[in-house]
Order: structure tokens, then sequence, then C-alpha cells
């Protein structure tokens, strides 16, 4: 997912650093030539360091501890005053806010940006985010968010988004099962 977002940065001309604790080895081959204009950083810390937005879409809420407090190659002990965290993944509600509030303690802001539709309308730009932010954070953002989903769908505070993505992600597997 996170090479998908990538992709659609650079489409769009968005100076993109990449971090990834395997390097290109997660990005779908489909996908490597698309990120050939990204500048790969050697540590989550590095690539936080240098960007004033950082996103993450990683699998699992561990993975999403890990990435940001990796204690001095995290992405935590490189984020500056300013620096806004996009949250991508659908993992666990407590654990994002846990790390919302690690980000805010040094001086930044998060939103939670859940994406759905699938890889394929990821791919295009076309995808769907449920999003619980501030306003204000939020409208720093919108236009970056709105490469890879330009239906951003704004529902209430931090937390929200990740609770309603869960509830829609346990309707389609009833469906599904059905």
């Amino acid at each position: 997912m996170g090479a998908a977002v990538a992709s659609n940065l650079l489409r769009n001309n968005v100076s993109t650093v990449l971090y990834d604790i395997e390097g290109d080895k997660n990005v779908p081959d489909p996908l490597k030539q698309s990120l050939e204009g990204a500048v790969w950083a050697e540590s989550a810390r590095a690539a936080a360091e240098i960007s004033e937005v950082v996103i993450t879409a990683l699998p699992r809420p561990e993975h999403v501890t890990a990435a940001f407090l990796s204690g001095d190659d995290g992405i935590l002990a490189g984020m500056r005053p300013g620096t806004i965290w996009i949250e991508h993944s659908t993992t666990d509600f407590e654990n994002t806010n846990k790390i919302k509030e690690l980000v805010e303690e040094k001086g930044g802001s998060a939103i939670e940006a859940p994406l759905t539709g699938g890889m394929q309308i990821l791919r295009e730009g076309k995808m769907v985010t449920l999003v619980g932010a501030d306003e204000q954070v939020l409208s720093k953002a919108r236009d970056l968010i709105s490469l890879s989903a330009p239906r951003i769908v704004h529902c209430g505070d931090f937390g929200h988004a990740t609770i309603i993505k869960i509830f829609s992600n346990i309707l389609c597997a009833v469906h599904d099962v059905a």
C-alpha cells in the first residue's frame, strides 16, 4: 500500500523520501519503476528528519509501533515540531492513539486516514479515505491525501475513522460470507 501511495505522490511531482526495513523488497514489481524518482533513506529517523509530512501504511499495529519507536532510528527520533503524521494503515484504535500522543508530544500533528477501495483503485489514485483529524490539521494535508484518495470522508476526531473502517470491513466480511 505504501508503494502505491508513494507512486501517486511521485506521479504528481511531490518530492518523496522512502524507508522500509526491507528496502524495496516489499515493493511489488509493477510499482518498482514508478518509484524511481524517490530517495531511499537509511532509516526511518533519516526519512523523518527531512520530511514535513510522514506517511505510514503498515500491516499491523506492532509494525507502526516499531517504525516510531525503534530507538535512535525510529520515526519519532527524527520528527521535528510541525511535522504531520498521516496514518494510512488500518490497525488498532488504541495503538494509533498512543502513537498520536507521542507525535503531539514532539510538537507534531496526526491524521488517521485508513484507505478503502482496493489496490487497483489506489494505484490509479482514485481511492477513498476515511479521515479522523482536527479540521485545521486536515486542511494542511488535504491536497496531499487527495493525490491517492480524492474522496475524503471526514469522520470527526482522530480515532473515529479507524472505528468506522473496521466496522466497514466487518460488514464486507459478512456480505462475502452471506
